[in-house]
Order: structure tokens, then sequence, then C-alpha cells
């Protein structure tokens, strides 16, 4: 039977050789006393990131200014030889307000153009007067131009040849010479939005 020595709870104590071969431990006497040890950490070291070279963004290509035109008809915009607008022409004249949303116009022409009856002076102050009814009305729609002409061309820009309606004045041929009675917007612009839908 094995004697062992009286532990004092309070001190601390390091197991000697000695003290392991008398407990029997085997392979006490056969080496150094063996340690726990944690295994080395491997440290890889991160490269510092390389700097990304600037890449050079090309200038925007300046659009050019395209030439866009509505015609509209003399008896859809006014009545029969009236400069007020109707509400179907105020319709017709608000949609195109909106196809040219965005645009930068540089030139807007309003022409005003009649048949071939009545005095070449009458029709001219009448044309006048419509050209700048559509001019006055389309500057209250916030079209991004700095000015808007507006002239009358009496009846010297006809599109309809007289020998199509060859008669003399009658509701008939007024109604045939319609397309003559007309109001063209030409405008000059550039597009800085999808614009000219």
């Amino acid at each position: 039977m094995r004697a062992y020595r009286p532990i004092d709870a309070g001190k601390h104590y390091r197991a000697t050789r000695s003290d392991l071969e008398a407990s029997g431990c085997p392979g006490a006497g056969s080496g150094p006393l063996a340690t726990s040890a944690t295994p080395p950490v491997k440290v890889t070291a991160t490269p510092p990131a390389r700097s990304e070279r600037p890449v050079a963004v090309p200038a925007p290509v300046p659009a050019k200014p395209q030439t866009h035109g509505f015609i509209f008809s003399g008896d859809a915009l006014f009545a029969f030889d009236e400069s007020t607008l109707k509400p179907e022409g105020m319709r017709m004249l608000d949609e195109m307000a909106w196809q040219v949303e965005g645009t930068t116009l540089e030139t807007f022409l309003v022409t005003g153009h009649a048949d071939r009856f009545g005095s070449p002076q009458y029709n001219q102050q009448l044309l006048e007067r419509r050209a700048n009814t559509v001019k006055n009305y389309l500057m209250g729609k916030h079209i991004l131009t700095s000015r808007i002409d507006a002239e009358g061309t009496g009846g010297r820009q006809p599109m309809i040849p007289q020998r199509e309606c060859p008669s003399r004045k009658s509701t008939k041929i007024i109604a045939c010479l319609q397309r003559d009675c007309r109001v063209d917007v030409k405008m000059t612009g550039t597009s800085t939005v999808s614009a000219m839908r």
C-alpha cells in the first residue's frame, strides 16, 4: 500500500519527476515532462489595395437641332371667319405642347393660311389674328422658347390645286378648300429630355 503525502489546499504544488515516479505514472523517467502548447498561428499579411486609375469619361456630344412641324386644320381650331379658339382646338394645341415638353426651342413660328376667297387684305388681318391667338395660347403652356413669332400669308400658299375645286364660292367649295385654311406651327430645337414623342 502506497503512502501519499498530505496536501495543503492553500499552497500550489509542482509535480516533480520523483513525484511522478513514486505515483507509478508510466514513462515518468523516460524523458522531459510533457507540456501542452498552443500550436503557432500562421499570419498572412494582406497586401495593400492597389489604387484604381481614373477612367476617362468622354465628353457628351451636343445634340443637333431638329426641325418639327405641325399642321392644324383651320376649322378644327376656329369657327368660320373667327379667331377665337374652339375647345377642340385647345385640346389639339395641348397635345402638341405635351409632345415638345423638355425641348429647348431656338425658333418657333406660327403661320396662318387662307383659301383663295376673300380680299387679300381681309384674309391677312384674319390670319394674323388667328396666328397671334395660337401664339398667346402656347406661351401659357411653359414651352421652352424665348419667343414665338406669328404671321399670316393670305391665300398665297394653297395646298389644294385650283383644278380640284374649280367652281365658284359655295358651301361645297369652301369645304373642298378647307385644307388651305390652316395654321402651321414650325419649330427648331434640341431635346433635353424624352421629347417629340
